[in-house]
This record gives structure tokens, sequence and C-alpha cells, in this order.
């Protein structure tokens, strides 16, 4: 009986064993033995875009960056995020109240205003503003918006 309870145990143990199986380890036994492993790291993409308090759009604008720090199959890509459909952003006469809509132009196809290639600190696009005014001359005086903008990267 003992003997027969010894080789149920066994087996019981034999099949709760778990094995470790990965196909690029490698396993070196004795005194000696070298053995060695690669070693992987992926250093993080860093870049810090210049945002202007204040950019005169008629005399055009292009973006600048302090770092650009990417891989070379990255770029980075700026777009603004409050133009409307046709790329109108509305400015406020600070005087008078009145509005007007700038059309930005220079944007890609893609409605991005900079693009950074790695280790450019310039932008590849020049943004500008066009007058939309259906027409009309706007009230003379100084006019202002709030651009918004978002910043990602992609492929190149």
């Amino acid at each position: 009986m003992r003997k027969l309870f010894a080789i149920t145990l066994s087996v019981v143990l034999l099949l709760s064993m778990s094995v470790n199986a990965f196909a690029a380890d490698s396993q070196i036994a004795g005194e000696g033995a070298i053995g060695q492993s690669t070693v992987y790291y992926q250093a993080p993409s860093t870049f810090s875009i210049v945002i202007p308090e204040t950019i005169y759009i008629m005399d055009g604008y292009t973006f600048t960056a302090t770092e650009i720090n990417i891989s070379s199959n990255l770029k980075v890509f700026m777009r603004i995020t409050n133009l409307d459909e046709n790329n109108i952003l509305t400015l406020t006469n600070t005087e008078t109240g009145d509005t007007l809509n700038m059309e930005i132009t220079g944007l890609d196809e893609k409605q991005r205003c900079a693009i950074f290639e790695p280790d450019n600190l310039t932008s590849t696009l020049t943004i500008s503003g066009v007058v939309r005014n259906n027409g009309e001359n706007p009230r003379a005086g100084e006019y202002t918006g709030i651009m918004e903008f978002v910043i990602g990267t992609g492929a190149a």
C-alpha cells in the first residue's frame, strides 16, 4: 500500500510541475560557463515647441522649438484646434467689439500649422492670415483672438 501511495504521490507531483520555456533563452551549466543577454532600452522622444504670447499673423509666422529629440522615423506635428471648417479664426476689435474673420493660410493638407523633423528646430510650414470679411473693410483698430494648439508625433 505504501508503494502505491508513493507512486501516486510521485505522479501527482510530476504532473503539477511547471516548466518555463522561452525559445530565446539559453541555459549554461558548469563552472566557468559563459552566457550573454541583449540589454534593451528605448529612449523616449522629447520636444519643446515655442508658443509665442502674440503672433502678428499678417507678417507670417514660422514656429520654432527649443528641443527636438525624436526618432528618425517620427515628426512632431502641431494643429490649431479652434478654427472652423474654412480655417477661419474670429478676431474681435479691442475697442469697439466688432469682429472680423481671419482665414489662416499655410496649413498643410492635414490642417497642421507646424511640422518638425528630427533635429530641426524650425517648422517646415509658415502660416499667415487673410481677412475674409464678406467683402467689407473692417473698422480700423486692433483685433485679437486666441489660437489653441495641440501637439503630437507621428510617422514621417
